[in-house]
């Protein structure tokens, strides 16, 4: 398996959610530094914890809208079901790497910045797993206690990594697919219903993921000094 490569094949049908996830992580492991310096700048007087709040809005409120416009696609004249279910594989894409760019973001804020794309992809998938990727992380990388975050960034070996990484990408099919295909269906919904349920949906989803990102850092370190 290459480097910057989850474990799928072209025919496996958990490959086509896997490779969405491969193009989201690198395009936000492309953009983070813009982004971050972009916060910084917009904000030049913000403390870190004002910072960390900015990017919970940023991520609340992207994949609310894009929620939203795919659900509300459907109310459309002339829209059948079958683009609806179109525009939600692009919703998709923006969710993943909204989710991304947040964890990332949020990494760099904590001081944390795992440089290889591999050590990216065991973050992201480990939120996105909530509680379950929490627990593999530890089990494999045999690390308790604490936060995970900054660890598993900065002081597991590479092997492990890619041996968490195979487990969590498993995982994340799994999990990911089955608590989205039922908003899948739900965004398509005509006469507004898609649209409500669209942002809803993925609001839940991202107060998850910022649960999950807490759990993972903590609370900021008072001599802590952001990347």
């Amino acid at each position: 398996m290459a480097d910057d490569e989850l474990d799928s094949s072209p025919n496996d049908k958990r490959s086509v959610l896997l490779r969405a996830f491969d193009a989201a992580l690198k395009s936000a492991g492309h953009a983070v530094d813009p982004f971050i310096h972009s916060l910084r700048t917009r904000n030049p007087t913000a403390t870190r914890e004002e910072l960390l709040k900015k990017l919970d809005m940023y991520l609340m409120s992207t994949v609310t809208s894009s929620g939203a416009a795919t659900g509300g696609a459907a109310a459309v004249p002339g829209v059948g079901t079958a683009a609806s279910l179109g525009l939600v594989g692009g919703d998709t894409g923006v969710f993943l790497t909204t989710a991304a760019m947040y964890v990332l973001a949020t990494s760099r804020i904590h001081g944390v910045d795992p440089g290889h794309i591999e050590h990216q992809r065991a973050l992201v998938l480990a939120v996105l797993g909530g509680g379950s990727g929490a627990a593999t992380v530890g089990r494999i990388a045999e690390r308790t206690g604490g936060y995970w975050g900054k660890t598993l960034a900065n002081s597991v070996p590479l092997s492990t990594i890619r041996a968490i990484n195979k487990v969590l990408g498993r995982n994340f099919v799994t999990r990911y697919g089955s608590r989205t295909g039922i908003l899948v269906l739900g965004k398509a919904a005509p006469f507004g219903v898609g649209a409500v349920i669209g942002a809803g949906g993925n609001l839940v989803m991202a107060r998850m993921i910022i649960r999950g990102t807490r759990a993972a850092f903590g609370p900021l370190e008072v001599s802590g000094a952001y990347v």
